[in-house]
């Protein structure tokens, strides 16, 4: 009875994903057929521009790439780019039904492709043996495999996949990297190719998808944060990007009685009237059209500033533990999606460095007791920490800094750390470090 109510849960999920799947298809499937063949063309060309354009495709010494079906971004220029820079090329049969009967098998040149039987789809189906009778290479069993170009309904920034649910892919690239994993080989890169109408917010995902390191559309390269995209970057250029800042960051934090103009000991009637003058200066209907966006944000800061320092509650908070209740910030713009980029990277390392450091680093930062830390983050851990835990480690929080007062208990260190815009728990911290130090 136990193990049948346990396995309930996991089974509903399963098959609300399946559900969600199987609507996904249809709908795209729907846009597709519509989508004239021209687009379909122009878009391929886009598409093979950026993809040879990619250090990826540059460094690889052999690659995958499948032979399109109808109202699928086309690869031939994508073969021809492949076979011309001297790469094995591998592209894929189906030899049955299930899901491990996809074989990634080599392709000699565009001849040899043009000169196989097509299948029910009329897609080319390349024999198990060469005209001279010898096997063609299969990638599951050699290590030129680096890099494979994958086909799909839909595709999200996260590097969700959503194919034509018969997982033919998700099980070669399992095969393959156990195979790989075994001989002491990195996996290969995976790239999902998108046509635009193809990248959605979010593809509905099991707990057995995995995600592709990038997803390029016709008009961007999408950059999945994962560990492996690090070690594309120059180690001493980005260990000297993080340096600087690293100063930076302690250098810039303003605090709300600075942006108010007046001192931590004002009275309420103090900071009213200083927020009254302050919002008749840079109140956006009070500006000329060429500075109103600037006067906007400041403006925007003012008010947040005041509606935290003007409840004696949230004051409090803030005098005492340097945070700013999120109430206080909820017309503050969230930061975008989990687009890995160089400079994404260096501020989420510059967040988890400077939330290790020695606290004497930091200005303003002081020690807490345990008990009283964990209080005072509770309020945003249940909100902002743990929501955009759950979707990225890039999301903008408080436009504050953080103002730590003595403590002559002198206590252990921070459970979070703000500095600039960025706020992060323990547990987010202890995540990054294990992403940087699996990266470096």
């Amino acid at each position: 009875m136990s193990a049948s109510s346990s396995a309930a849960p996991s089974n509903s999920v399963e098959d609300m994903a399946a559900s969600l799947k199987k609507e996904l298809r249809r709908r795209i499937g729907a846009t597709l057929k519509a989508l004239p063949d021209a687009e379909v063309t122009e878009q391929s060309c886009l598409l093979t521009e950026k993809i040879c354009a990619l250090p990826e495709f540059a460094g690889a010494r052999g690659i995958s790439v499948y032979l399109e079906m109808p109202k699928e971004a086309a690869t031939p220029k994508l073969l021809e780019a492949a076979f011309a820079a001297d790469k094995k090329v591998f592209v894929p049969k189906i030899t049955g039904r299930s899901a491990e009967d996809l074989k990634m098998l080599q392709a000699t040149s565009m001849d040899d492709i043009r000169s196989f039987p097509k299948d029910k789809w009329q897609i080319p189906d390349p024999p198990l043996l060469f005209d001279t009778g010898a096997p063609r290479d299969d990638a599951v069993q050699g290590d030129d495999l680096e890099l494979v170009l994958l086909p799909g309904v839909a595709f999200d920034r996260r590097g969700g996949r959503l194919g034509h649910g018969k997982g033919y892919y998700d099980s070669f690239l399992r095969r393959l990297t156990e195979h790989y994993k075994a001989i002491g080989h990195p996996p290969p890169t995976t790239i999902g190719i998108c046509l635009s109408l193809q990248l959605v917010d979010q593809v509905p995902l099991a707990a057995h998808d995995k995600m592709l390191d990038l997803v390029v559309t016709p008009t961007k390269v999408i950059r999945v944060i994962h560990p492996n995209n690090l070690n594309m970057m120059g180690k001493r250029v980005f260990l000297g990007t993080l340096c600087l800042l690293l100063c930076t960051a302690v250098a810039l934090g303003q605090d709300l009685y600075e942006l108010l103009g007046v001192s931590s000991s004002a009275t309420a009637s103090q900071m009213k009237r200083a927020y009254r003058k302050l919002s008749l200066k840079y109140h956006p209907d009070k500006q000329a059209e060429e500075n109103r966006e600037a006067m906007k944000e400041e403006f925007v800061k003012i008010t947040n500033a005041y509606r935290v320092l003007s409840d004696p509650e949230r004051r409090e908070k803030y005098d005492v533990y340097g945070i700013a209740d999120d109430q206080g910030f909820e017309y503050v713009d969230d930061g975008d999606g989990v687009e890995d980029s160089l400079m994404n990277w260096v501020g989420l390392v510059a967040v988890l460095a400077v939330g290790i450091i020695p606290i004497v680093v930091m200005q303003r930062n002081r020690t807490k007791p345990l008990k009283k830390r964990r209080e005072a983050l509770r309020s945003l851990a249940k909100t902002r920490l743990t929501k955009a835990g759950d979707k990225s480690f890039t999301k903008t929080f408080t436009k504050t800094r953080k103002q730590y007062v003595d403590d002559p208990t002198r206590a252990r260190t921070l459970t979070g750390v703000l500095v600039g815009d960025a706020l992060l728990d323990a547990d987010s911290l202890a995540l990054l470090l294990l992403i940087a130090c699996r990266s470096l």
